[in-house]
């Protein structure tokens, strides 16, 4: 995350992306659970 900080945000890698979407379902599942 630091480099694209560094950048602004404006490119954010998919690997990131996936992750981020990842992180989100994680808490909107722990929260119906």
């Amino acid at each position: 995350m630091g480099k694209a900080d560094a950048d602004g945000d404006q490119h954010i890698s998919q690997q990131e992306m996936e992750a981020l979407l990842d992180y989100a379902v994680g808490i909107k599942y722990q929260i119906k659970a």
